[in-house]
């Protein structure tokens, strides 16, 4: 401790000495915002990695780090359910080593999972038990992929989408699945939140997986797929109707987990955050994507979520921070901005605006990308810690 005895209770010179402290950022201010630090996959391969990744959050007066521990299908963790990234020796194990020397350095650690993407490379892993190899009839399915879908995992993945293979959240098997990856993560280690990313669809053209087609035409008597193809014949406000039911559909599905997770974390009387990494503007995420987070939020189902609103174009960012800033729940969002596609003034722009309008807590995207740029850091660190 700098002072035996609280400084706002001591001489005039404690109080100037210890603001003067806060200012030159020796001394973190008693009431600091939430601060979190996304860390890729890639620094959570080795012991040193780790060290100095965590040396470089607490030097820079991060509050939170969001460990990715579950990437394209493969843990940074023990586990008797996902197979163990290749990156890593089989006898480390990443996510254990980071939360007791995060903890030690006074840091929250988050475990960071990839939830329905599940690959993304044109050729899969070389471990067979990797869930490529035995989950084909889990993947979603789109529009554009329903012939290659029935043509074997090779076609598949020659004709995957931009971002890859996705897990069908209306499959009934996916989420319960999914379930027992989270509750291995919560049970076994100590961390202190579980941060949700890719918890939604890749875009509005899913899901067409058989079994969930199946399920849908059972439930609502018609094919999913007609509204699409030509063959539904109703008029435009039913067609409107029927889309609705589509779109809604999805999204409970993906809802369906989360609310899932929560009550599963809350039976085990676990004390751990629940948090997810979702799109910035509230709308597109649940019909784009299928990612109602709004509901999310005012259903208590998360603690917070951290829209990535990763634009440069201050104009796009104003344009999502003024609908989420409209929804008001700003208490329970905190702002993802990115730094590997901007300078740092207009990062630091973004954090201002953020504030100016009533956001509390951000999330820098990413740490990978900022350890080697100590001028850009330095900007960053400033304007958090204003």
């Amino acid at each position: 401790m700098l002072f035996k005895t609280n400084p706002l209770f001591g001489s005039g010179k404690r109080i100037f000495c210890y603001f003067l402290l806060i200012w030159l950022g020796i001394v973190p201010r008693a009431f600091s915002e939430f601060q979190g630090l996304w860390v890729i996959r890639s620094s959570m391969v080795s012991r040193e990695s780790i060290d100095k990744m965590i040396d470089w959050a607490t030097r820079n007066q991060y509050s939170d780090i969001f460990v990715q521990v579950r990437g394209r299908g493969f843990a940074f963790y023990n586990s008797k359910i996902v197979p163990k990234s290749p990156l890593i020796k089989e006898d480390f194990d990443p996510l254990d080593y980071t939360i007791n020397k995060a903890h030690h350095a006074g840091l929250k650690v988050h475990a960071w999972l990839n939830v329905y993407l599940l690959w993304s490379a044109p050729k899969p892993p070389k471990n067979s038990e990797h869930l490529i190899h035995s989950g084909e009839d889990w993947f979603a399915c789109n529009t554009d992929n329903l012939y290659y879908f029935s043509q074997g995992l090779g076609s598949i993945l020659a004709h995957r989408s931009k971002e890859g293979i996705y897990l069908s959240s209306a499959h009934p098997n996916v989420n319960s699945y999914l379930l027992r990856v989270f509750q291995e993560v919560y049970q076994f280690y100590n961390v202190d939140g579980i941060h949700l990313d890719y918890v939604r669809y890749e875009n509005s053209n899913y899901d067409f997986n058989p079994t969930a087609r199946q399920i849908y035409i059972k439930e609502f008597g018609y094919d999913p797929l007609s509204l699409f193809d030509g063959r539904y014949k109703g008029d435009e406000f039913d067609f409107q109707q029927k889309m609705d039911e589509w779109l809604q559909f999805k999204s409970d599905a993906v809802t369906d987990l989360v609310r899932a997770l929560r009550q599963n974390i809350r039976n085990d009387d676990r004390n751990i955050l629940l948090s997810a990494a979702v799109k910035p503007d509230p709308h597109k995420a649940r019909t784009t994507f299928s990612q109602d987070w709004a509901t999310w939020i005012t259903e208590d189902y998360v603690d917070f979520v951290l829209p990535m609103n990763y634009t440069k174009d201050m104009l796009y960012f104003n344009d999502a921070l003024q609908k989420i800033r409209r929804l008001k729940l700003l208490d329970k969002v905190y702002m993802g901005i990115a730094t590997y596609n901007q300078n740092s003034y207009e990062v630091v722009s973004k954090i201002y605006k953020s504030r100016a309008n009533g956001v509390r807590g951000f999330c820098v995207f990413s740490y990978d990308n900022l350890v080697d740029k100590p001028d850009f850091t330095r900007s960053v660190v400033k304007a958090l810690h204003r």
